[in-house]
């Protein structure tokens, strides 16, 4: 299980303050460390100080840590943070083998202290097709996408590199995306904090009865369970049919629409070279694969 968490740029000042908050929740021994330049070159042992000590002088605007020394990007167990600076967003990702409802709570409400946007858990092994954008990915595996209101689109960042059009994700009811100040998703569960009121509408939210549950934790902190994360299939009629709904009445269609706006008006005299550098972090197909089969 992935739990992924969101905050506007900004919000941690500094690298050695993003580890303290990630050390308060840790939910596993911490053994590794990388990070692309203070800790570069694949993992390392992990020792708190050092980390602090170098983090002061790199200030390393993402980093990994995990519950061992992994090569394939198949990790088990760890915290993953990353500041986008092209998406104007802050985040974590959390794997985990699992999951403990009293370390999740704790989590959710300090991060609500602090005021982040949205947070999701989802099964990044049975959700990762709904966020393909290589069509290749299909027809090599030979998976079918007839199920999928299936488009083509020219990226203008993406599309030169692999010379050919890619699939156009936002069609996919069940895809993740990185946009302005948040991840976004459709997922099986999602908490709503503090910055996401300023585009979704917390009573239509609310109001959406097909959920399993929603419940608002504290003021400004909604909770909603919209299907089962252990679902065997997150590409059934039904799961579909209801992410599609729930995109619908929360209106995140729209909104994801408006946050991608004001990320290409905030970038567009950045260079391509840089926002290539910021594409979505999403593990590959083949990755997940391996990961799944083990």
């Amino acid at each position: 299980m992935t739990l992924t968490l969101s905050f506007k740029s900004g919000t941690f000042k500094s690298a050695e303050e993003v580890l303290n908050f990630m050390m308060r929740h840790l939910h596993f021994m911490p053994v590794a460390i990388s990070s692309p330049w203070s800790f570069s070159g694949g993992y390392h042992d992990f020792n708190r100080e050092e980390a602090l000590e170098k983090f002061r002088n790199n200030n390393d605007t993402t980093f990994t840590i995990a519950d061992d020394f992994y090569l394939y990007a198949d990790e088990k167990n760890k915290i993953m943070y990353r500041e986008d600076s092209y998406k104007y967003v802050q985040y974590f990702i959390f794997d985990f083998q699992k999951l403990d409802n009293t370390w999740l709570k704790s989590l959710i409400e300090e991060a609500h202290s602090i005021g982040f946007f949205m947070g999701y858990l989802t099964d990044e092994i049975k959700s990762i097709w709904q966020s393909q954008e290589f069509l290749n990915h299909y027809t090599q595996t030979g998976r079918s996408f007839s199920h999928l209101n299936f488009k083509m689109h020219w990226h203008p960042i993406l599309s030169p590199i692999v010379k050919n059009e890619i699939i156009d994700i936002f069609y996919n009811p069940g895809h993740s995306i990185m946009t302005y100040n948040t991840w976004l998703m459709a997922a099986p569960e999602m908490w709503f904090s503090k910055d996401s009121w300023e585009y979704f509408n917390k009573e239509k939210i609310k109001s959406f009865k097909e959920a399993i549950e929603i419940n608002e934790w504290q003021d400004d902190l909604l909770y909603v369970k919209l299907f089962d994360a252990t679902a065997d299939d997150y590409e059934s009629k039904e799961i579909l049919s209801l992410q599609s709904q729930f995109r619908e009445l929360s209106e995140m269609n729209k909104i994801e629409k408006e946050l991608e706006e004001i990320c290409n008006k905030k970038n567009e005299s950045k260079p391509k070279d840089t926002l290539i550098k910021t594409i979505n972090y999403t593990p590959t197909i083949e990755t997940k694969r391996d990961v799944s089969e083990n």
